[in-house]
Order: structure tokens, then sequence, then C-alpha cells
């Protein structure tokens, strides 16, 4: 690529606001030739140079408004759909899965019992509830075992979710999946299939703690989501709640 074609296509912009204004130029100068009315050309001319102001206010400020809010809609319906498979493939099982080795569980069930009939008071006292939870996790080495054999399955989509470019503007979400992935490399390394030592079994809890309330907070996020904008999406994962034992499919 030689060096005109390079600043052209750096600088086109100004190549074509050049062109415009001799065009400009030109087609006035062709409109006096015509008509020889220097007096018109000059009252529409200044007309329409008093009409550029309102045309900035349209053009760079309500039309960019909209555009950017119909961006701003669409990219957030991108992430929602990302993040509704995420829940489906691997984010339901996990958060089933540390749910039952929190021996604390009991004290946040209640409010993980979801229902059609819940309104947003519900799910305001189920955040709170969840933010202020101390899970108590316990690891030994049955359930250290469970927890290496689901991510030894699951890396390959947590992987993928990583690689998602939709998810690259949802920092929350994907410090939650970094939570999760840290979690999946130290429990496969461990080849051994068991915790050595204490001091370990403690590190490992403290990474498990650490996704463990992300994940709910953002599976409460996910049925609010669903009940806000798809409540036939959101009577089936009700229906299907890993946190209410007495959920079933049939109605």
């Amino acid at each position: 690529m030689t060096n005109n074609e390079n600043f052209f296509k750096k600088y086109w912009f100004i190549t074509l606001g050049v062109i415009l204004t001799f065009l400009s130029i030109i087609l006035h100068y062709f409109h006096y030739l015509i008509f020889k009315d220097a007096h018109h050309l000059l009252v529409f001319l200044v007309a329409d140079i008093a009409f550029v102001p309102l045309e900035v206010l349209f053009v760079s400020i309500i039309l960019h408004k909209l555009l950017d809010s119909k961006e701003k809609k669409n990219k957030k319906n991108k992430q929602n759909l990302v993040i509704s498979t995420f829940f489906d493939k691997v984010g339901i099982t996990l958060a089933k899965t540390l749910f039952e080795i929190d021996y604390n569980k009991e004290s946040i069930r209640g409010n993980l019992k979801l229902t059609p009939a819940c309104v947003d008071k519900d799910f305001k006292t189920a955040f709170t509830e969840i933010n202020d939870h101390k899970p108590d996790i316990k690891l030994n080495d049955k359930e250290f075992t469970v927890l290496q054999a689901f991510f030894e399955i699951h890396k390959p989509v947590l992987e993928n979710f990583l690689e998602n470019p939709v998810l690259n503007e949802h920092d929350s979400f994907t410090d939650l999946l970094w939570a999760i992935f840290h979690i999946c490399d130290e429990v496969i390394m461990r080849e051994h299939g068991k915790i050595s030592t204490d001091t370990d079994r403690d590190h490992l809890i403290n990474d498990v703690k650490r996704a463990y309330n992300r994940l709910l907070t953002f599976w409460l996020e996910y049925m609010n989501h669903q009940r806000k904008d798809y409540p036939f999406l959101f009577s089936l994962s009700v229906r299907k709640n890993p946190f209410n034992p007495e959920a079933k499919i049939e109605f």
C-alpha cells in the first residue's frame, strides 16, 4: 500500500470535506451564472448558514442519542442472551453444586425459592440477603472430587464464554467468569484428586466463596430479567429452580 493510499484511508473525512466544499462553491457559481442574481443567492446562502446550528443539534445530538440508545439496547439484549446461555449450559449446575457444599445454605434458601408471583420487593429482599450471606463452605475429599469432575467436563464451555466478544464490556459478569475459571484451574491442576493440606483447603474455600456469592447474585439478576421481559421463560426457570426442592416442571 502506497503512502498516498495510507493518507487517504486515514484522513478520508478531510478529503471528503474538501470535495464537498468545492462542489458547493461550483454549484453556487453556476447558480449565479444562470440567474445573475447575487442578492437572492446571498439571501439563501445566509439562510442556509443560519440553519446549520439546528442541523448540528438534530444530527449530532438528538439523532446521535437515539442511535446510541438503540445500540446500547441491542448490546444489552445480546449480553442477556449470552448470560442466559451461560446459566443454561453451566451456571445453574455450578450454582447448585456450590449451594450443596454451603452448610449455611438454609439461611438463604427461602429467598431463592422464587415463584411466578414474585414482585420487585421480593427480588430486592433476595438481593440484600445474598449480599449479606456468609457461606460456610465445606470441601472434603468427596466434595472436591465432585467439583473436579464438574470442571473437567465444563472447562471448554467456560473458555468459550471468556472468549465471547459480546461480554467484553460487561465488566461485572467478566469478573464472575474469571473467578469461576480460577477455581476451575485450581481444582483441575490437583491431579491426585484430593486436597493435601488444611492450608490448601482454606485457599480453595476462599476461591469458592469469592465466586459463589457473585454467581447467586447474577442468577437472581438473570431471573429478574426473565420475569420482566420474558415471563414465559421465567415460568419455566421457576419450575426448574435448583434451590427449590419442591420445584417440578409439570404444572
